[in-house]
């Protein structure tokens, strides 16, 4: 599988939300090491929609930025970490797009939501 990602555009997601220092290196590692494996995840999570997959993995490693408490050794891999974020962040945006369908009516077909199920 080719993981069309790019680190480059973490870190401009990054520098774009004014952070004064970008710490590159982290970010690489995090994407070597997890990016792969986390977006065959996501694609699974978002019934195999790349695009949700991707912003999905991308808010993820930038979490893991924010949060580089998570990654300390210490705490044994943040592998396990990573992939409980990666779930919930798939969750919330599933809850979110079906509270707006609700919204919106009850006219339309809904886009596939986590695990793949349509719901109307």
């Amino acid at each position: 599988m080719e993981i069309a990602l790019n680190p480059d555009r973490l870190g401009d997601v990054v520098r774009d939300m004014g952070a004064a220092r970008v710490d590159e290196q982290l970010l690489g590692a995090l994407f070597s090491a997890h990016a792969p494996a986390l977006l065959s995840y996501a694609l699974r999570l978002t019934g195999g929609d790349r695009g949700r997959a991707e912003d999905v993995v991308q808010e993820t490693l930038l979490r893991a930025w924010r949060h580089p408490e998570s990654l300390d050794p210490k705490r044994g891999d943040p592998r396990p970490w990573l992939f409980t974020v990666a779930r919930r962040i798939a969750i919330d945006r599933y809850r979110r797009a079906s509270c707006a369908g609700r919204t919106a009516g009850r006219g339309g077909r809904r886009r596939a939501g986590v695990g793949g199920v349509e719901h109307r």
